[in-house]
């Protein structure tokens, strides 16, 4: 038995490219057909569910078998469908294209399981919009709380503690190498790269685009992301190695 079931879901007048995995019977969308449906730009919808603290937890990258061969397809849960299409502002799309989204974040999560489920399963309107505003009240929250963070990011001891902590681990790695600070930030980004597989470099200029912010410092990217403290690992690490070389 294959381990992934994959089928090709008219929805809307859009195909779109579901795939069950056999082992946990759980059904993802790729991110990418759902982007091309609703005009939407798929590198930016990326970046935002990897950073997302609870989307990107139902994230994940499929081989998916194609006419050419093999195919990496990003692709999203179907229980985290509801809540990625209910962050989308439909003000961020085309008038075209916003009833469309409307009946995605509706209907799209039970037609696409109805493909591999048949009518089991399947949740009622009722109990779909109940879910939609549970989901968009958790986004409200979360977006208040980012809010937050960013304004009162000079002022809060927390975060300030841990960007200090983080310039401090990279000023003492750079004087043990015996190399210039800015030096000492491109190993500290080439082995944050390495330890999480990301750039930051292209996170980091994504999110200044997304958030119209003309300078960002790394640190300071990193405290409202909320990647200070796996920064800070790497930061030891390296310095550790140092010590150990």
């Amino acid at each position: 038995m294959n381990e992934l079931q994959i089928k090709e879901v008219d929805f809307q007048g859009d195909k779109l490219l579901a795939v069950k995995d056999n082992k946990t019977n759980k059904i993802y969308v790729a991110v990418n057909h759902i982007c091309n449906a609703l005009g939407l730009d798929a590198r930016i919808q990326r970046d935002k569910l990897k950073e997302h603290m609870t989307l990107s937890k139902g994230c994940t990258l499929w081989g998916i078998p194609s006419n050419g061969g093999i195919q990496e397809s990003y692709v999203i849960e179907l229980d985290y469908l509801p809540l990625w299409l209910a962050s989308i502002n439909p003000a961020k799309v085309s008038p075209a294209i916003q009833n469309k989204l409307v009946e995605y974040q509706l209907k799209a999560k039970d037609v696409l399981a109805q493909a591999f489920l048949g009518t089991q399963q399947l949740m009622s309107i009722e109990d779909l919009i109940i879910l939609q505003a549970q989901s968009v009240k958790e986004l409200k929250e979360k977006v208040q709380t980012l809010e937050y963070r960013i304004q009162n990011l000079d002022a809060t001891n927390i975060e300030g503690d841990l960007q200090q902590r983080l310039n401090k681990l990279v000023r003492k790695y750079a004087f043990k190498a015996g190399i210039m600070h800015n030096i000492a930030w491109e190993h500290f980004k080439q082995a944050y790269n390495t330890a999480y597989r990301t750039n930051l470099e292209l996170l980091m200029n994504n999110y200044k685009e997304r958030e119209g912010i003309k300078k960002l410092t790394l640190p300071q990217y990193l405290a409202v992301t909320g990647h200070l403290e796996d920064a800070i690992r790497v930061a030891d690490k390296m310095l550790n190695d140092i010590k150990t070389a």
